[in-house]
């Protein structure tokens, strides 16, 4: 039901069924292939920024003729125009266009002119006089507010009326005007719209061999037949920083095979789409944020003041009072698919989060299976999907992009028997509502061992990506339902083995990529070592122990560790890891004198061909931490901790040192208590391995997320 009084939340109490549901559009995939940046891009044959002819100091009119000559073409004339003292040039300009020849004009920051100024009209005089022979009054130039920062683009070839293309649109949005010339070659004009800043609002004017020089054509491992121009995606970032994820609208494409699309934005950042040594899975994710089916919070231009956190510097004075939809005890279905969710969350209020199945815990007999299935949930201000209190979700194939405070998130560490098995975390956010939101937001926060989580990917963020960590027991509200409702008793997660944790992926985050460690206090704060060891009866300290298997892990370009799991018995398999200060800890802190743990069939890699953008003097690559004295730490393969444990057929490649940093395959941490940290190794394979040894190294199929259900065949 709707709630009274407000249009923000969405109620679902006892009895109550919410069917949200659009059509069917795959939520996310991977690139095939790197997409480049413009000064890698072949198409392009000439553009006004990289060739160094803007004026970027100048606001007004860009303007440049271009005569065709044969298969290619001559630049006639160029020049930028402000329209207050230099009208009458623009307007010889447009003059002395001649018959065949192209003229390309755009705006750059606005077109202002004062309104004393009388020639300006010789300007739009001319402009009407080349597209309709006369001066017709009707040219979308003539009719802009001159002053208020609209973008603008033009593109003619003169003698041709078909080919006019005349478009404007307000502050902050690209005007973009693009013609097909006779001869194959692809123009293109156009003012790059800042809604933040008027004086980056710039003209550039581009001429390619091909549409692939102006709409970068993405190819993707997926079927993407469903993605509609229009529509908007977000492209991952695979370096160290965040801020590289790019977001793009698809264009028409009629060349495109069944999983390619163009964008109309130029990538400004190179995003990876390669898998290296045939095991780490460095393809950008790319998201889908558009559906027909909409839910968004109607938001103030700025926060109000009554929202009483328009001061706090995280909050940044947005209005983060957003829609929310809320799941309660006793209702009778909640399913919910392919649909968009946006402004959504409040980081004023705790439990007010953009889709939040609270204390419901196990469902009603008669209920279906509660699911959210692709659903795009983006540019929140409060995660994504909460689940609290609550049993038997499940969470597939979702999207959470820019939320703010952890994504996908279980509350109370009471929950049980959720799946979250194909999401997409990306560019996570910091929030304020809990400690670790502050700090070390995740894609990603399980608080429960009893719960499966399978193919989800964690894309760029400022925390973790995914992270596992115990309360000793649920934490309030839930603690008070633990006799009732059958939850956890004390210590009895931390004796608890994972119902599923497999074919997982983080990278791009400012901390851990993977993380199974600490353990989260009552206050919500965090404490060391989860004391992690499963026993074949929880409930009973004196059964069995048993082994921990975990299993086809990915982590790389996380700043401070790729993968970091501690615990008992661990058995640890199939990692791979690549570009991290300390690319993977297996550690039995707290229980080093007990049990032992082990690493083995594993691919490590000390610097990828994944280069990125380069960040500190003397380097060719980026590094995890670009600031002086850390740029200078050592780097590692595998960090020894608290040991003892033990290390078997892994693949080490990659690993040189150079003028800034020494690297290492395998290093001890100085602060280890253990003096040896070695228990055993073998089979420790350096450089010299081939890539199909590095496959064989790692014996499994390459599915979901790693290469969506195809396998990799690759040549030595």
């Amino acid at each position: 039901m709707l709630a009274k009084g407000t249009p923000r939340p969405f109620l679902v109490t006892s009895g109550g069924t919410l069917e949200i549901h659009g059509d069917p559009k795959r939520a996310w995939t991977k690139l095939q292939g790197t997409l480049l940046t413009d000064n890698k891009n072949k198409a392009i044959l000439y553009d006004h920024e990289i060739n160094g002819t803007e004026n970027t100091w100048i606001e007004g009119i860009g303007a440049y003729t271009v005569a065709l000559k044969g298969n290619s073409y001559e630049i006639v004339k160029w020049g930028i125009y402000h329209l207050s003292w230099m009208s009458q040039q623009l307007a010889a300009h447009i003059n002395s266009v001649r018959d065949g020849e192209i003229l390309m004009m755009a705006s750059q920051m606005r077109i202002f002119v004062d309104v004393i100024i009388k020639d300006r009209f010789l300007v739009y005089d001319a402009l009407e006089t080349l597209v309709s022979g006369e001066q017709t009054g009707k040219s979308i130039l003539r009719s802009l507010d001159t002053s208020d920062g609209s973008t603008w683009a033009f593109i003619m070839q003169k003698g041709n009326p078909g080919s006019v293309q005349e478009t404007s649109h307000p502050k902050g949005v690209t005007s973009q005007a693009v013609f097909k010339a006779p001869n194959g070659l692809v123009l293109m004009s156009e003012t790059k719209g800042d809604a933040g800043a008027l004086w980056n609002q710039r003209d550039n004017f581009r001429i390619a061999s091909s549409l692939d020089g102006v709409y970068p054509r993405v190819t993707v491992i997926d079927d993407v037949t469903t993605w509609l121009p229009g529509d908007k995606v977000a492209i991952a970032t695979t370096d160290f920083d965040p801020i590289q994820t790019e977001e793009a609208e698809i264009v028409f494409c009629g060349d495109c095979l069944h999983n390619q699309f163009r964008i109309r934005q130029r990538p400004v950042y190179e995003h990876y789409g390669e898998i290296v040594a045939g095991s780490v899975d460095m393809r950008a994710e790319v998201a889908m944020l558009t559906r027909k089916v909409v839910i968004r919070g109607a938001m103030e231009a700025v926060c109000p003041q009554n929202n009483g956190n328009c001061q706090d510097p995280i909050v940044n004075g947005l209005d983060t009072f957003g829609a929310h939809i809320k799941i309660l005890r006793g209702f009778a279905n909640a399913r919910m698919s392919n649909f968009e969710l946006r402004q959504a969350g409040q980081q004023t209020d705790l439990g007010r989060y953009p889709i939040h199945f609270h204390m419901t815990f196990n469902k009603t007999t008669s209920a279906a299976v509660p699911y959210i299935r692709s659903v795009s949930i983006h540019n929140t201000f409060a995660r994504c999907i909460t689940i609290h209190g609550s049993h038997g979700i499940m969470v597939k194939d979702n999207v959470c992009y820019r939320p703010m405070g952890h994504g996908f998130f279980l509350e109370d560490g009471g929950e049980m028997n959720n799946v979250f098995d194909g999401n997409l975390a990306m560019n996570v956010l910091k929030g304020t509502l809990e400690p670790a939101d502050k700090f070390r937001p995740s894609g990603f926060w399980i608080t429960n061992p009893k719960n499966s989580v399978l193919n989800n990917v964690a894309a760029g963020g400022y925390g973790n990506g995914i992270w596992f960590i115990f309360p000793e027991s649920p934490l309030p509200p839930s603690r008070d339902f633990i006799q009732q409702e059958g939850l956890m008793t004390a210590g009895e997660a931390k004796r608890t083995m994972i119902s599923a944790f497999e074919n997982n992926l983080a990278h791009s985050q400012d901390g851990f990529g993977i993380m199974i460690g600490n353990r989260l206090k009552d206050d919500r704060n965090l404490d060391c070592c989860n004391m992690w060891q499963p026993l074949a009866d929880p409930k009973n300290n004196t059964s069995a122990e048993l082994q921990i298997p975990l299993q086809r892990i990915t982590g790389y370009k996380n700043r401070g560790v790729n993968v970091w799991i501690e615990g008992g018995l661990l058995d640890v398999s199939r990692v791979s890891s690549a570009d991290s200060l300390n690319g993977v800890f297996v550690t039995n802190e707290g229980q080093q004198f007990q049990r032992a743990g082990k690493l083995s069939r594993s691919v490590v890699i000390g610097q990828s061909p994944n280069k990125g953008v380069p960040t500190f003097a003397g380097v060719d690559h980026s590094i995890p931490i670009p600031w002086a004295p850390w740029a200078h730490f050592v780097q590692t393969g595998i960090t020894m901790w608290k040991g003892p444990t033990k290390y078997s057929d892994i693949w080490f490649d990659k690993f040189t040192s150079n003028s800034v940093y020494d690297i290492a395959a395998i290093g001890k941490n100085r602060q280890s208590p253990i003096s040896s940290p070695f228990r055993q190794s073998s089979q420790i394979s350096v450089s010299r391995s081939t890539i199909r040894e590095a496959e064989e190294l790692m014996q499994f199929p390459v599915t979901r997320h790693i290469a969506a259900g195809k396998t990799i065949s690759t040549e030595s």
